[in-house]
């Protein structure tokens, strides 16, 4: 045929050859208005650090792994044959000039805490993961300062200091610095305590009172450990003395998540009451005045739990 030559040129001209896959191309790409957007990441902001730790006391370290993953910086949280436990994933974002991952033992038990500083902006936050303790402490962004950011570079870095029980109150504090090295920010020491506390002393109190270990110690730790501790946020011990005639009043107050949100998820044994009751029925067997003790529920304006408060009446001498 005449044409047959015509159209074999038309097929195997470069220009068809260009034209069809542009076509397609053009066809098959999202229009302008697209809520969805491919943003492509520079390779810089990833990095992967392995640390190890021995967080659950069992003689057999864990690593843990930070890195940057789709769409969150996390930690991986492995056994010793890299096997994954979990993942903490992060709002914000990590970064190594931060020393990123430290551990603790703020609450003295048998479970390290993972601290962790992610930050956002300028803002500096604390995160903590008592990671295999179900009950143990979990806190999320802790806003701790403000740091320097020069050409969209991290200038700031945090050193970690130590853990210490400097107050005496049985949770250790963690501290660090935050440093730079341009700017005009001064280089200052922080510290996160989980606990705050105050002791009141009323009228009639001359100090001399003599008051045995178990009957404040166990219910101060009661509250620490399953009132406060378990609250994101932290809380308060409020412990008051006052004298009314031969007695000392003690109560202990927590604002914490209140006792039937903790026995709900506690895996305490009981054995320190048991242990009180006991030690109190041979005080008792002593004294002609026996101590005894009550327990009251707390709870804010919408019926919410808010804490646990106990009244302690201990007999003195007149």
């Amino acid at each position: 045929m005449k044409w047959s030559p015509f159209i074999k040129r038309i097929l195997y001209s470069p220009w068809l050859l260009a034209v069809i896959p542009a076509t397609a191309i053009i066809l098959l790409l999202p229009p302008l208005g697209l809520k969805y957007r491919l943003i492509v990441e520079e390779t810089g902001k990833q990095y992967s650090t392995d640390v190890y730790a021995d967080l659950n006391s069992d003689g057999i370290t864990e690593t843990i792994r930070s890195g940057k993953g789709l769409p969150y910086y996390h930690l991986l949280i492995m056994n010793s044959d890299l096997r994954v436990y979990d993942q903490w994933n992060f709002k914000d974002d990590l970064h190594p000039d931060l020393k990123a991952v430290s551990f603790g033992n703020i609450d003295n038990d048998m479970y390290m805490e993972i601290f962790a500083f992610t930050y956002k902006g300028d803002s500096l936050f604390l995160n903590i993961n008592e990671f295999f303790e179900p009950d143990g402490i979990k806190l999320d962004r802790v806003f701790i300062t403000k740091i320097s950011i020069v050409n969209n570079t991290i200038t700031s870095n945090v050193y970690p200091a130590g853990f210490y029980d400097v107050n005496g109150d049985g949770i250790s504090e963690f501290y660090f610095s935050v440093q730079t090295g341009f700017g005009l920010e001064p280089r200052l020491c922080y510290f996160f305590d989980k606990l705050n506390y105050n002791i009141e002393i009323g009228n009639g109190v001359s100090g001399d009172e003599k008051v045995p270990k178990l009957v404040l110690h166990t219910f101060a730790e009661n509250a620490i450990t399953h009132g406060i501790i378990p609250c994101e946020e932290g809380g308060n011990l409020q412990i008051s003395v006052h004298r009314e005639a031969d007695y000392l009043k003690i109560s202990v107050e927590d604002d914490g998540i209140g006792r039937r949100k903790a026995a709900g998820h506690s895996l305490s044994t009981g054995k320190g009451l048991k242990i009180t009751g006991e030690f109190y029925d041979i005080l008792n067997q002593l004294n002609n005045r026996p101590i005894t003790h009550s327990t009251i529920d707390l709870y804010d304006k919408s019926g919410r739990a808010a804490g646990t408060r106990v009244e302690i009446s201990l007999p003195v001498d007149r």
